[in-house]
């Protein structure tokens, strides 16, 4: 009687054991299927890649930040109501996004060897469309520049110089980029195939010279230009921004549809958190899209 107590006691216990075993293995798959999406340029390191110092804000040319780094991002939404959708949130959250030190643009070539630095790769920035890694430092533009992921020609053609403070200089919408992947890219919308006016961000051949062809930018340019148009869109006094399935004109930007899947199936990596971080350490706001990826679907689906 006793052996057959203690033998249901002891089955009951290994029973509890293998649920549970099952549980953390189902876990573990889901946090790997979660992040497996995230750009490989962090997934498989490239040893030949000569190592160099990390950037730090205030240290060899780079830009000193003017904000200590954000301890709990979700204390900066505190007073957005997340239950809302459509215009009353856009308002909510465009008054949020543009309480920012605004920086120029000349600045931001010593900002975004910092906020673009690539993970995993200390001292090389992440080289937009192409995913070259390109030492962190500014070389007058010989090997990157800056890139507007909604282009300067589709904000109302304004001139940009290194003394101008505006929409053009805002780092959420700059990319350090390869010169030649920039030159590919022009001021094309973003679509499914390069094509046209059409311009698909994952460049995976045909640029001159050696390149790495890794990552997914997908994602990353849908939620710039997610908040371009909520920072900018119907509330600046220069422009009007416009992100629809039809841009053909000169401050529109899309193809929105296209953007939407995109937010889906190029989910926010580490990279991308990284990159927010640090550019609120310089401007004092965040991108609300890479905080909280489905607000896409509440503006805009």
């Amino acid at each position: 009687m006793i052996f057959f107590i203690y033998n249901e006691v002891m089955k009951k216990r290994l029973n509890k054991y293998i649920l549970l075993l099952g549980v953390s293995v189902l876990l573990i798959s889901g946090c790997n299927n979660q992040n497996k999406n995230e750009v490989s340029e962090s997934s498989e390191l490239d040893e030949s890649v000569t190592p160099r110092d990390p950037v730090v804000p205030g240290v060899n040319g780079t830009a000193k930040t003017n904000y200590d780094p954000l301890e709990d991002v979700a204390s900066y939404y505190v007073d957005i109501d997340m239950n809302k959708t459509g215009d009353s949130l856009e308002e909510e959250l465009h008054d949020l996004i543009s309480v920012m030190t605004k920086v120029s643009y000349g600045d931001c070539r010593y900002m975004l060897v910092y906020t673009d630095e690539a993970i995993g790769y200390p001292g090389y920035v992440y080289s937009s469309y192409d995913g070259d890694l390109i030492p962190a430092k500014w070389d007058s533009g010989e090997t990157w520049n800056r890139e507007h992921t909604w282009p300067r020609s589709r904000m109302g053609g304004e001139k940009t110089d290194n003394n101008l403070i505006s929409r053009t200089s805002d780092l959420h919408n700059l990319r350090a980029s390869c010169v030649t992947a920039n030159d590919k890219r022009g001021n094309a919308y973003f679509g499914m195939v390069t094509s046209g006016d059409a311009f698909n961000p994952n460049i995976t051949s045909g640029l001159k010279g050696e390149h790495r062809y890794v990552g997914d930018f997908r994602g990353d340019c849908a939620r710039i230009c997610f908040y371009m148009y909520v920072r900018y869109g119907r509330y600046d006094d220069e422009c009007t921004l416009e992100l629809n399935n039809n841009p053909s004109g000169s401050w529109t930007m899309g193809v929105l549809d296209t953007l939407l899947e995109w937010n889906i199936e190029d989910p926010v990596d580490e990279f991308e958190t990284q990159r927010n971080n640090r550019i609120y350490e310089y401007q004092g706001n965040r991108n609300p899209f890479i905080d909280y990826p489905d607000l896409a679907n509440n503006l805009f689906a």
